[in-house]
């Protein structure tokens, strides 16, 4: 077998383990998203579930849209940032640079960037 083949094979057995225990050390994370100047926010972790709504006094007496509404900025703001730490933390892991060189893991996948 080639060589080449034997050390993405090792290569690639090194980044599954690697993204095993990312994967547990991210559950543990959460994160924070917030709306209306802090008056409504979304506690979350790192898959997606919300653990804490807090909404201020003075905001709770709003009417009910404008309440719905900050709550879901503030829930969305807390989804954008579990996604970059999470994108973040797996670039950096351990094995991911051997494996994608100068490239990214859109490129390996055969993604396009969309913007």
């Amino acid at each position: 077998m080639n060589m080449n083949i034997l050390k993405l094979i090792k290569n690639a057995q090194k980044l599954q383990e690697s993204m095993q225990k990312k994967q547990e050390e991210l559950a543990k994370i959460t994160v924070v998203g917030e709306s209306g100047a802090g008056a409504v926010k979304v506690t979350m972790n790192s898959r997606f579930y919300i653990q804490k709504i807090e909404i201020t006094d003075e905001i709770a007496n709003e009417r009910k849209e404008i309440l719905a509404d900050l709550i879901a900025a503030a829930a969305n703001q807390a989804v954008e940032k579990v996604e970059n730490m999470t994108k973040s933390e797996m670039m950096n892991m351990d094995g991911m640079k051997d494996i994608l060189g100068n490239g990214s893991l859109n490129d390996l996948l055969g993604g396009s960037k969309q913007d």
